[in-house]
């Protein structure tokens, strides 16, 4: 099973207007602090705008059922946020930041465990290359990736 959970902002109508609203030198304080909110409240409105409820519903019953969950991927620090707080509530999981170390897991993994790549722009070859390999051994594959569908990106 292969889940999508983001997809590219570009491909979806949500609202840019002033997401990106430059921060001037002869800004006030208080423009600044305005300036932060919006785009912080704008970045929040439209990751709602994407949750697939279905999706993240699977994803949570294939990670309940997992025996072991192993994460690949670039984005180091998502994929260690994610490793430290599934093991603060006892669920066995690894992540590997090395790619040789990725393929020699996925090698080895089996149909009881879920793989989860990790790759922001979606086009990282090792990153999918891990998880081809994790899939063609049996395991649940995830994909976390802000450009899923993008023409560029591996993640169909």
């Amino acid at each position: 099973m292969k889940i999508s959970i983001a997809k590219d902002v570009a491909l979806n109508n949500i609202n840019q207007e002033n997401v990106y609203e430059a921060i001037k030198v002869n800004d006030s304080i208080k423009d600044v602090i305005n300036k932060i909110a919006r785009q912080s409240i704008n970045a929040i409105e439209d990751t709602i705008k994407l949750i697939n409820e279905e999706a993240i519903r699977d994803v949570i019953e294939a990670m309940k059922n997992a025996s072991h969950i192993y994460g690949v991927g670039a984005s180091a620090l998502v994929a260690k946020d994610l490793q430290y707080k599934l093991v603060r509530i006892n669920v066995p999981v690894s992540m590997y930041m090395d790619s040789h170390t990725q393929l020699t897991l996925a090698a080895n993994i089996n149909s009881n465990e879920v793989a989860i790549g990790i790759s922001h722009s979606g086009t990282k070859l090792e990153t999918f290359k891990a998880l081809e390999m994790a899939k063609k051994n049996g395991a649940q594959t995830m994909t976390y990736t802000r450009f899923a569908g993008h023409e560029d990106s591996l993640v169909k």
